[in-house]
């Protein structure tokens, strides 16, 4: 072979050697670069996973604390509304009146403990509440009112009974008090008529060295919150009574 053949075939030893490695090295990237392609896929697959699974916890953390402050808030929320019950039943004592207020209650209104009657006067074509027990040693009886007080305020009591001279008086009591009863005293006048009058309630002294026209508390106002009370009326000397009125108007007269 000639000199010029030699470096031909040489030539050509070469340039498929140099194709042979180019092959491989093409094929070494190839088979290198797939895996990472797919690692980077299942990676970022893995990734975005991880991330949702994250986020999920996260929704779930964050859930189970907003359901906790849900909870907490609903304790707080319950909070203020058993205080506002608490208010409630503060007020219930209730609410302060807005207006002028009037109850008017007769015989039938009354719950009758011992010998009264409900009897009827032409006078003044209504009934009544007549005693027919004893005058001199009267048992034990009452006529006991509830009235539904609608709001907070003070309370002045009216109450249309006989009045026979000096026999114008009856015993109360105001929601139990005051314990001995205190007399309430129609008329001190001393007038010698049967006649039917309006008085408003008093609390006249229990003592016979005084003047018997001295009294604790003129008018006895009440101070009643909003809710049911007890006025309970007791023979002393008038035997008749006709009506209650029952106002938070101080300038109010029958």
């Amino acid at each position: 072979m000639t000199t010029r053949g030699k470096v031909q075939e040489n030539g050509r030893r070469w340039l498929v050697a140099l194709v042979a490695l180019v092959a491989l090295v093409a094929l070494s990237m190839g088979a290198c670069s797939t895996p990472i392609e797919e690692g980077s896929a299942s990676g970022g697959t893995g990734s975005e996973s991880d991330g949702d699974d994250d986020a999920s916890s996260s929704a779930n953390a964050s859930g189970a604390t907003n359901s906790t402050d849900g909870g907490s808030s609903g304790g707080a929320g319950s909070g203020p509304s058993g205080s506002g019950g608490a208010g409630t039943s503060t007020s219930a004592g209730g609410m302060a009146c807005e207006g002028l207020e009037q109850l008017w209650l007769g015989p039938d209104d009354a719950a009758r403990v011992g010998p009264w009657e409900i009897d009827h006067s032409n006078f003044l074509d209504q009934d009544f509440l007549r005693w027919e027990g004893s005058f001199d040693d009267p048992e034990n009886n009452a006529l006991i009112f509830n009235p539904q007080i609608p709001c907070d305020d003070d309370w002045r009591v009216w109450a249309r009974m006989i009045d026979e001279g000096r026999n114008d008086s009856f015993f109360v009591q105001s929601d139990g008090a005051p314990a001995d009863p205190a007399i309430f005293d129609g008329n001190c006048d001393q007038e010698n008529s049967i006649r039917w009058i309006w008085s408003e309630l008093n609390w006249r002294v229990d003592d016979p060295e005084v003047n018997p026209c001295e009294f604790a508390e003129d008018p006895w106002v009440q101070s009643w919150g909003a809710g049911e009370h007890e006025l309970v009326f007791s023979f002393r000397e008038s035997f008749g009574l006709a009506e209650v009125i029952i106002t938070n108007d101080p300038d109010f007269t029958p």
